[in-house]
């Protein structure tokens, strides 16, 4: 394990696909008692610890107790405070244009797929202003094919502003359209093999969408943690993910085990919208060729005609 999410208060924003939001009508903190125990456990276990903030401020002893730790601060633009990730609402994207927001260097917004698709043009301006984007869409559980012509539209008018910023020295990165500019190798989500989430509760999770779901913990931040079967959140028992190029994806857990009650398997929409993002990146890599402004040290992206590879599978053969 190399990160552990601590969910500082139960209302605290989602800053990937799960859906956030507290678990009971009154917001729970976590106690100051149970924060301790967490970051005694990081220092013990190595781990580097990634705050989740709710909107409104901490009594100052909790700020004390945070100070002096290996740690990474997320944030909801609403708390005014400045962090290493800036969870944006869609309202406050709405706002993003027309103000300067001096503290937005990475940014993390989750979007149902029809603010995505209505959100086009602020996401297009928000480029211009933020030097990186992480934008998680919930998608419909069934796609239909209007829905996947409006998504790689979409994509097609946020890879034109992207070459603009290109052009004008403002490599801009948008994960679902740069992130598989620069990969090699799956860079998956790794819940369960990387990462655990604690909560106000002090229980351990796989992640924070199984904490909202109130799934059963793995553990308590007082006493360790055990996975069953750990080897199923590992991409090398994963046995059509592993030979995947689609390097970017998610392979979100928390999607995978509401999609097909398996943590290490993506569901069919999962997979579409993975290589829907493939292929377009493809095509920006071809744009920023051709403008003179790609990357150095960016390897080819090839085309292909399928965007399951289950439905790929008579093709090739499993290592």
């Amino acid at each position: 394990m190399k990160y552990l999410i601590v969910i500082l208060c139960d209302s605290a924003p989602s800053f990937c696909h799960y859906t956030h939001g507290k678990r009971g009508r009154t917001p729970k903190l976590m106690p100051i008692s149970v924060l301790t125990d967490v970051i005694n456990m990081a220092m013990k276990e190595n781990l580097v610890l990634q705050f989740v903030w709710p909107e409104y401020e901490l009594p100052e002893e909790y700020n004390r107790v945070i100070k002096y730790t290996n740690h990474i601060d997320i944030r909801p633009y609403a708390s005014s405070q400045p962090a290493e990730i800036i969870v944006l609402e869609r309202s406050e994207l709405q706002r993003l244009p027309l103000t300067d927001f001096p503290h937005l260097h990475n940014v993390s917004i989750r979007l149902t797929f029809d603010e995505f698709i209505s959100a086009t043009q602020e996401l297009t301006l928000a480029l211009h202003k933020i030097d990186r984007m992480n934008i998680s869409v919930e998608f419909p559980e069934h796609l239909q094919e209007r829905a996947v012509c409006l998504y790689d539209n979409t994509l097609e008018r946020l890879s034109e502003q992207i070459v603009k910023e290109y052009k004008a020295d403002h490599p801009v990165q948008l994960n679902i359209l740069t992130d598989r500019l620069s990969l090699s190798r799956m860079n998956n989500c790794n819940s369960g093999t990387d990462s655990l989430c604690t909560a106000p509760d002090g229980n351990l999770y796989i992640c924070p969408g199984f904490y909202y779901d109130r799934s059963e913990p793995v553990g308590k931040v007082v006493g360790g943690f055990k996975i069953k079967n750990p080897q199923l959140y590992r991409l090398e028992y994963a046995p059509i993910c592993r030979i995947c190029d689609a390097y970017h994806c998610r392979r979100c857990v928390w999607q995978n085990q509401k999609s097909t009650l398996e943590t290490n398997t993506p569901g069919h929409e999962q997979c579409v919208i993975s290589h829907l993002e493939r292929n377009a990146s493809c095509r920006l890599l071809r744009r920023l060729r051709e403008e003179g402004c790609c990357p150095d040290g960016v390897s080819d992206i090839s085309e292909v005609d399928f965007l399951d590879p289950f439905y790929n599978l008579p093709r090739i053969r499993l290592k």
